[in-house]
Parts: structure tokens; sequence; C-alpha cells
């Protein structure tokens, strides 16, 4: 074959239609009459004597008379050939996609539990600040309404108000640690 085969599935599938079935197997043979050595190619029984003559190669096929089946497996081994080699080519080929779609996809998973990772930790904190404004809620609620209950003009009201501007945020934070009562 001169052309690269055709490898498309369909044609591989025409190909194989009305071959003889496999397993096949080559077998080597010296005929003790001739000291000939060729080959046969085999499938239940021999259906191809195989042989070098200078740079081609003889293929005979074995059996009474000429038959579809013949000229199919004959039409077979032609085309397998040529199209071996394109088939591995192409399975290389598929084979350095597929490894290179697994590098990209592990990069991918990669990422993403770092993702994970991060949006776990990102939640953590959120759940930790949540429960110190819960806290610091908590201890400021009391006075927030206690201080609506007084009369405006209270003279505690001032104190308290002046008491309030001399909380430090460390005050704060110690309570909500625990460190003050």
């Amino acid at each position: 074959m001169t052309t690269t085969p055709d490898t498309s599935t369909e044609n591989v599938a025409r190909m194989i239609e009305g071959v003889t079935p496999g397993p096949w197997s080559a077998e080597p043979h010296e005929d003790e009459n001739t000291a000939k050595y060729f080959w046969y190619v085999v499938a239940g029984g021999i259906i191809f004597e195989v042989e070098d003559i200078g740079d081609d190669v003889l293929a005979t096929a074995v059996g009474s008379g000429k038959t579809d089946r013949h000229e199919r497996n004959a039409r077979f081994i032609a085309y397998a050939r040529e199209a071996v080699p394109a088939l591995a080519a192409r399975v290389a080929e598929l084979e350095a996609a597929h490894e290179a779609t697994a590098t990209k996809l592990n990069g991918y998973i990669t990422y993403a539990a770092e993702q994970h990772d991060r949006a776990e930790a990102a939640e953590a904190k959120l759940a930790a600040s949540e429960a110190r404004e819960a806290k610091l809620q908590a201890l400021l609620k009391p006075f927030a309404v206690w201080a609506r209950c007084l009369p405006k003009d209270a003279p505690d009201k001032r104190r308290i108000a002046a008491h309030a501007a001399t909380v430090t945020y460390g005050d704060i934070r110690a309570a909500l640690e625990g460190d003050k009562p």
C-alpha cells in the first residue's frame, strides 16, 4: 500500500469481516526435501504459506480452490501490514493525550483539594469570629437594656457614659477571652 491506510473503526470492521477467525499464529517450517524455509500462518489449520522471495514476500493460500475466505484473508494480511503501524502510532498518540489529560486532571484535583482546605479554614475562622461576636453581644446586651431604661436626665447615666468612654479594645478582648469577669 502506498497511501495511509484507512484505520477508521468502520473500515477496520469491514477488513475483519469474513476473515478466518483467530487466534492466528506464525509457525516456521522447513521442507526436508527442498531445504526450503518458510512460515505457515495458522488458525486452526494452515491458511497461508509465507516465504521471502528477494525483497518481496509470497503468501500462498493453502486449501482447495479459490474461495472468498482466501481473498479476504489475503486482503486482511496486506491491509494489516500498513494498518498495524498506523494503529500503533494512533494508540501512542492517544496514550500521550491520555497522559496529558490525566496530568492536567491531577492538577485540578490538587487545586480543588487546596481550595477545599482553604474553605474549611475560612469557615472555622468565620465560626470563631461569630462566636466572639455572640459573646460580645451577650456581654453588652444588659448594659444597653439598662441604659435605655434610665431617664435622660439621670445623673448616673452620665457616669455610665463616662465609664464606657474609658473602656478599651483590650478590656473587651480580655472580657471575651474570659480573663475578666
